[in-house]
């Protein structure tokens, strides 16, 4: 018995050790992929998204949801968005100018018929050795964005969803709240586009963001705060659709 119990701790210890080595490489190569400012960095994951397209076809004239680590990371979306059919086309660590390069990957395929998008917290961020932008920088790739996107799926109503608050990016706020107000104009001059601030649910009554929402990284949300954000999220787009 106790042999066999020997056994059983190494083959435990063994997974726990791939497990950690699996997750220090994706961490890498996000952090490698974040720092570059060449979108084709990302070359491999829009190749694996089409290559899931091709076994598990995603559903024509649904929700797409776009982005970077936010949406990638959002397990739940389906359940969350329940009536709507939706599906996700994000990639952790992505930019602005990455989604905007994939636009014809990522979202001509599939004429959806609707377009969720929440993009932009890297380019603000230091993290992973990136060099930030500054608002003068990112004004004109969100404008890029909207464009590319409009000339892919014309009919589709696009949804772009505020930079949201956490504990990592709370001393750099002031910025992304005037990257959110900039966000709102945009949608407030064009057709079929809309502005979802989603951010409220995500403070506590101090005004400060919360922790209980967020992962040990401070940056992402945890099951809980996918519940709150997406619920924002999902009101506007049943009041919209």
């Amino acid at each position: 018995m106790r042999m066999q119990s020997i056994r059983v701790a190494i083959i435990l210890s063994l997974i726990l050790v791939l497990m950690l080595t699996y997750l220090f490489l994706q961490l890498r190569e996000q952090g490698r992929n974040m720092r570059s400012d060449d979108p084709r960095v990302w070359d491999n994951v829009i190749a694996a998204f089409e290559a899931s397209d091709k076994t598990h076809p995603p559903p024509q004239q649904a929700v797409l949801f776009l982005g970077d680590s936010s949406i990638r990371l959002w397990d739940t979306l389906a359940d969350d968005m329940q009536p709507l059919t939706v599906f996700s086309r994000g990639f952790g660590g992505a930019k602005i100018i990455d989604l905007s390069y994939y636009i014809n990957r990522i979202v001509s395929p599939y004429q959806p018929a609707a377009m969720v998008i929440y993009i932009g917290s890297n380019d603000f961020t230091t993290a992973y050795g990136n060099t930030a932008k500054t608002l003068a920088q990112v004004k004109p790739l969100y404008l890029q964005l909207l464009d590319r996107l409009n000339g892919a799926a014309p009919d589709a109503k696009l949804f772009i969803v505020a930079l949201k608050p956490t504990t990592q990016n709370w001393a750099n706020w002031s910025l992304l709240t005037q990257a959110n107000q900039f966000l709102q104009s945009l949608a407030a001059q064009r057709d079929n586009v809309f502005f979802i601030d989603a951010n409220a649910g995500l403070l506590t009554t101090a005004a400060v963001p919360d922790a209980d929402l967020l992962l040990s990284d401070g940056r992402h949300h945890n099951d809980q705060g996918y519940q709150v954000w997406g619920a924002a999220i999902k009101a506007s787009l049943t009041n919209n659709l």
